[in-house]
């Protein structure tokens, strides 16, 4: 997760008339500047203190301001890399880029369809039932990841979901050998740190499922289960991953919902 993405998420899930969300607000607005402002410029652009700043940047998991700045600065000069579906660099000359888009996602789609493994997609939602409790994490929250999550809790079994590396490291600690992890990591975007969340479930004993668009992910994640979709390692291969939920979240509600 970008610096930006971790600012934009903290702010869609304060309460609105709160004084943080009311900074962030700010901050937000000003983040193309971020690498020119003290921590004392922030503030006066903020409407409120240096310590108000320094307790913020503390909460979103930064040690300090300086890597707070040094983060956010980072993703204002990647952001046209990381905030696009399709790589404006593959379309074809005279070619939309909407057309591009499309022609993109159709061509992933029927990848996805003619290589999906309806065995193992059975074999993940069995492990979704045995567990204990599952966990879900993400790069970002999506509507299908709170679609399979209220499906668990309606069935049952409790379901957490987290996004922000922090929580994940955190919600690790509660783990035990008998709880399913699900995990999230496109290749296509600036996510989590797989290598170390992967390393500190396998000291508790969970399980993992590793749902990815990279093939090198998935081979090096020594995951239980693994569903290496089609991808292009763009932001489009996000709809990959999300029809793959859905039908994983159907599958579970035919089996273990409905009869």
């Amino acid at each position: 997760m970008t610096g930006l993405e971790r600012l934009l998420s903290y702010y869609n899930t304060s309460p609105p008339d709160s004084m943080q969300s009311a900074i962030v607000r700010n901050i937000l607005v000003h983040v193309r500047e971020i690498g020119d402002l003290t921590i004392f410029d922030l503030a006066d652009l903020c409407f409120t203190s240096a310590p108000s700043i320094s307790r913020l940047v503390r909460k979103l998991g930064y040690k300090n301001y300086a890597y707070f700045q040094k983060d956010l600065q980072d993703s204002s000069r990647k952001y046209d890399i990381h905030n696009r579906l399709v790589s404006p660099e593959s379309k074809p000359e005279n070619m939309e880029m909407t057309e591009f888009f499309f022609g993109t996602l159709e061509e992933l789609y029927e990848s996805f369809k003619k290589e999906l493994d309806y065995g193992q997609v059975r074999e993940l939602t069995r492990m979704m039932h045995e567990a204990e409790k599952v966990a879900i994490y993400s790069y970002s929250v999506c509507f299908t990841e709170v679609f399979l999550q209220s499906d668990l809790f309606m069935s049952g079994k409790i379901c957490d979901l987290h996004h922000q590396e922090k929580d994940i490291m955190e919600h690790i600690k509660v783990l035990t050998g008998n709880d399913l992890v699900i995990l999230i990591s496109p290749a296509a975007v600036e996510g989590l740190r797989v290598e170390v969340i992967i390393r500190e479930i396998r000291k508790t004993g969970a399980k993992i499922c590793m749902i990815t668009d990279s093939k090198r992910m998935a081979r090096n994640s020594t995951a239980e289960i693994s569903f290496p979709l089609p991808g292009v390692k763009q932001a489009v291969d996000m709809f990959i991953m999300q029809m793959f939920l859905c039908v994983a979240d159907m599958e579970y509600r035919k089996t273990y919902m409905e009869n």
